[in-house]
């Protein structure tokens, strides 16, 4: 209440440091009387209140189906693992580390293609077998060349620089 009321309470300046409030955040009981109070009751609630989530899974895998995809998946491992020490062995005295490197991405993208190139025929083959034909018609078989067609043209993109 010395350097004025509470609504007009100007603190000291470097510029002018001989007139308002010489004391500097909460040391002004103004500015501390700001500040809320921890010593009353807001309403929190007087047992500990948990938030309960309920997490349901969202697509239930056939236990067999799992192993076979594991076993698949070790499978790639496996040959990666015995191509890289094959390729090690052949480029041993021939350009070292460099050329395995670049032999194995090789391997790898061709692994993928094979294995987009698999997914396709898996689809070519549902689609004919839904079809119900036993014999395709023309359009149908103008379609299976066309996809067969993108397909190839994806993969020489994805091979040719």
């Amino acid at each position: 209440e010395k350097y004025g009321p509470p609504d007009n309470h100007p603190y000291a300046t470097r510029a002018n440091p001989n007139s308002g409030c010489p004391l500097i955040g909460r040391q002004c009981p103004l500015k501390a009387d700001k500040t809320p109070s921890y010593h009353e009751d807001y309403g929190y609630p007087d047992k500990p209140v948990y938030a309960a989530s309920n997490i349901t899974k969202a697509e239930t895998e056939d236990p067999g189906a799992k192993a076979l995809r594991e076993a698949a998946e070790l499978a790639k491992v496996n040959k990666a693992n015995e191509r890289s020490n094959a390729l090690k062995t052949h480029y041993k005295n021939k350009g070292g580390v460099r050329e395995v490197a670049k032999a194995n991405g090789s391997c790898e993208e061709m692994d993928d293609l094979m294995d987009k190139m698999e997914e396709l025929q898996i689809t070519w083959i549902e689609a004919r077998i839904e079809s119900g034909d036993s014999a395709p018609d023309a359009d149908s078989k103008k379609q299976e060349v066309g996809s067969f067609a993108k397909a190839l043209h994806n993969m020489k993109l994805a091979v040719i620089p």
